[in-house]
């Protein structure tokens, strides 16, 4: 995908709005970090995929609700690892 600046136009794997919807960053594969628009006007700047089309930027995700998310997953998984454990017994 890439993300569109005027007659510019920078490749990246994925592109995260801020909380405030004031910035723009987009990432490559590895992780790393090659652009960060802010104070973005949304006429100038946008998402295409690789077709062309525009594309909603994401919200970033929230790191404490993620965390939080995992652990609850992983309680249930546990939960359900030691119900199997005890039908086996």
């Amino acid at each position: 995908m890439f993300i569109v600046m005027g007659n510019d136009r920078a490749e990246v794997a994925f592109a995260y709005l801020s909380d405030d919807g004031q910035s723009v960053s987009g990432f490559l594969e590895d992780g790393s970090r090659v652009v960060l628009l802010e104070g973005v006007n949304f006429d100038n700047v946008w998402l295409e995929n690789d077709q062309g089309e525009h594309i909603e930027f994401q919200q970033k995700p929230n790191s404490e609700q993620e965390i939080s998310d995992l652990k609850q997953q992983i309680k249930e998984l546990t939960e359900m690892v030691q119900q199997m454990k005890a039908v086996d017994s």
